[in-house]
């Protein structure tokens, strides 16, 4: 997901981890790209691109990923 989780509906993002987790070959990885909101810089990310609808950090995005049932992540 390179660029794309950000423009998932809040409502929709952890369903479709559920989906790309339950896809995923056993030992298979998921990599996921996102502007990281704990940078500053990025705040002009964020609000720049209207298609946005959510920001992450490292904690939301662990917090995600973990719901949709991932366990083994590295930020």
């Amino acid at each position: 997901m390179n660029d794309v989780i950000e423009h998932i509906p809040k409502e929709k993002i952890v369903p479709i981890l559920k989906l790309v987790h339950s896809r995923l070959c056993s030992g298979g990885t998921l990599i996921v790209k996102t502007p990281n909101m704990d940078n500053p810089f990025c705040m002009y990310t964020r609000y720049h691109d209207f298609t946005h609808e959510i920001g992450f950090n490292g904690n939301s995005l662990v917090q995600v990923l973990k719901m949709a049932g991932f366990d083994k992540i590295s930020i």
